[in-house]
């Protein structure tokens, strides 16, 4: 089942790569994204 056929809407979708660019690029130590985890925020129409 797809998202929009279940009355949802993903409001946002970050790839490992936005996240790294957002959250970690700055940072001295040994912490980064996961290459395989994405975030989404997905609401209800």
């Amino acid at each position: 089942m797809f998202i929009d056929q279940s009355g949802l809407l993903i409001y946002e979708h970050l790839s490992p790569t936005a996240i790294q660019q957002l959250y970690f690029q700055n940072r001295t130590d040994y912490l980064s994204a996961f290459e395989t985890i994405h975030y989404m925020h997905i609401v209800k129409k």
